[in-house]
Formats: C-alpha cells, structure tokens, sequence
C-alpha cells in the first residue's frame, strides 16, 4: 500500500531554469544540450547544482511542447 502523500520543505528554493519549445520529434536530440546550458550557465556563475537535473511539461501542444529544464541552486545570484 502507498503512503499518505505528504508536503514537505524545499531545503532548495533556488534553481536555475531554461524555458523553450520544442517540436515533440526533437525531443532526444534537444534534451541533452539543453541539460549542458543549464549546467554551463551555473559554473558560468562559479555556483553548483544543490540536487539533481529536473525537466517538466508546462504545455504540451499539437506541434511541440514547451519544456523548462532545470537545476537547484544552493542560493541566488
């Protein structure tokens, strides 16, 4: 049997997050890059990841999708 879900404090508020869309056929060959830019633009800002790689749907359309992909932080810029 599952658990009571439970909500829980974030220990990370903090992330650094790129937004885009996507046609749903370049799926595998965007996810990739798009998971070096955010990692690249944290150690740009001489940071690192608090926690692992995260990706959501926002929107899903016909054609495509928007996706964020996404990193927690430790603290703001």
């Amino acid at each position: 049997m599952l658990d009571t879900p439970q909500v829980v404090p974030s220990l990370v508020p903090h992330a650094a997050v790129l937004r885009f869309t996507i046609a749903k056929h370049a799926v595998q060959e965007v996810m990739g890059p798009a998971i070096g830019a955010v990692l690249a633009a944290v150690a740009a800002e001489e940071r690192q990841p608090a926690g692992p790689v995260v990706s959501h749907l926002p929107c899903l359309y016909p054609e495509g999708w928007d996706v964020e992909v996404g990193v927690p932080v430790a603290s703001a810029p």
